[in-house]
């Protein structure tokens, strides 16, 4: 009881110092910036001893460059790292971060930007899960196994699905850019049916013919019929598995599913931020990867959590407006001229409320049509004024034809898909038929029924 209380006094008694460093009266959040780091004749000592540990330092550290501080015991290093902070107040000069005086910026901003790999090694005393968790403690479970499985993986290859989206490749070229910052060997396995649309965000991370990978990831796959051709070599071998998707087949040795997330782009980020500092080469595609799977955060599925990371990764510095252009102010001619033809030749079932669009070879070969072209059109039957299930038929070849649905709460997408051989989300799902365009339409059509009971006339 006594060493007890004695703690508890020792406690108060440091609970209750004065807090010496304070934000000033007219102090700003620190704006988004490269990161760049400017310290101007810098001299600084301790309260209680006037001899200077630092006297007029002068330095530049550019955005994204490393750099070491190697001296004697004692020479200032810990201490030169600990004014960026503000732990300690300088005693003359100043330190800059992207051209704003540290002393005119909130504490919180300031902090919050800055990543700290602490000098002596803390083990704390709880379990293994806590002491991982301590730079996110709102982390869940599976993330932050996904994330200690991840940071004892070297050589990793990671695989996108069939005709990949923004979620897919910006997933996984975030994962393969912090892996790589942790020291790690990591590639993107190259996906035949990537688009112009997105290639940019995985050019950089594209594995060579000949690399021999010790660990196979999968982000944003729910099956195994969902690898590209070229991925089926490594289906037996994928150790972890990062998805979102309710009808995820548990296919890898361990599984990381948040089905709740809007997208598999907010798993990754909160796997990443357990990892790594967050820099804008991984915020980048983080974003195509949130902001595609949420219609520019527009469709249901988003939530307010989809909204804050967009924000943590906007500070990060990132310029998103050629990114929103690009992906959701910008259609091609024929893409355009595609829209009017399926609209124009679309049905509609069960009152108005159930609406089918179709894309066959016919149509694409007429228009010279590409995948950047045909990317998204998935989503425009439901745009259509009174409908709650927007259905899009897209003939891949002759005999097989891919479905997707865009829904309401009236009609659960993924319980139709799931009779379909497909899956997904409540929302947003597909499945892929053998069979013509109008056995497909009669299938999907049949199923929506079996989910909801008998359409209307």
């Amino acid at each position: 009881f006594q060493r007890g209380m004695t703690g508890i006094e020792r406690f108060a008694e440091i609970m209750d110092t004065p807090v010496a460093i304070q934000d000033a009266p007219d102090a700003v959040p620190l704006q988004p910036g490269p990161g760049a780091i400017r310290f101007e004749n810098v001299s600084f000592e301790y309260p209680d001893d006037h001899n200077k540990v630092l006297h007029n330092i002068s330095l530049d550290i550019h955005a994204g460059e490393r750099l070491a501080l190697v001296g004697a015991s004692g020479g200032g290093k810990t201490t030169l790292c600990n004014l960026i902070p503000r732990f300690y107040e300088v005693t003359d000069g100043r330190i800059l971060i992207d051209g704003q005086d540290i002393r005119n910026v909130t504490l919180k901003s300031l902090r919050q930007d800055i990543g700290i790999v602490q000098q002596d090694v803390y083990l704390f005393s709880g379990t293994v899960a806590q002491n991982i968790a301590y730079g996110k403690p709102g982390a869940t479970r599976q993330e932050i196994e996904a994330a200690a499985r991840l940071a004892a993986m070297d050589q990793v290859l990671i695989l996108t699905h069939v005709r990949p989206d923004g979620d897919t490749i910006g997933s996984a070229a975030a994962l393969c850019c912090g892996l790589r910052a942790l020291g790690k060997t990591a590639y993107l396995l190259p996906n035949p049916e990537l688009t112009a649309t997105y290639a940019p965000y995985a050019a950089p991370y594209l594995a060579e013919a000949d690399f021999a990978p010790a660990y196979v990831v999968s982000v944003d796959i729910a099956a195994l019929s969902l690898l590209p051709e070229n991925a089926r070599p490594y289906q037996d071998r994928i150790a972890l598995a990062i998805d979102h998707h309710p009808s995820q087949e548990f296919f890898a040795r361990e599984t990381c599913l948040e089905a709740d997330s809007a997208a598999c782009g907010e798993i990754v980020y909160d796997i990443l931020r357990q990892l790594t500092p967050l820099t804008p080469e991984m915020a980048l595609p983080l974003y195509v990867a949130i902001s595609t799977d949420t219609g520019c955060f527009v469709y249901s599925n988003t939530t307010p959590r989809s909204h804050r990371i967009a924000a943590q990764l906007m500070d990060c510095g990132i310029d998103v407006a050629p990114v929103n252009k690009a992906l959701f102010r910008t259609k091609s001619a024929v893409r355009l001229a595609m829209e009017a033809r399926m609209v124009a030749d679309m049905e509609r079932f069960d009152a108005g409320r159930v609406v089918v669009m179709q894309i066959p070879l016919s149509l694409r070969q007429e228009m010279h049509a590409t995948d950047a072209d045909i990317e998204e059109l998935s989503a425009l039957a439901a745009q259509v004024e009174g409908t709650d299930c927007g259905v899009t038929l897209r003939e891949l070849r002759p005999g097989t034809v891919k479905l997707s649905l865009r829904t309401g709460p009236r009609v659960n997408a993924t319980e139709v898909c799931r009779l379909l051989g497909g899956g997904g989300h409540a929302a947003a799902a597909g499945a892929t038929v053998s069979g013509t365009m109008a056995q497909a339409k009669s299938a999907v059509l049949a199923a929506i029924a079996q989910v909801i009971g008998p359409l209307a006339p």
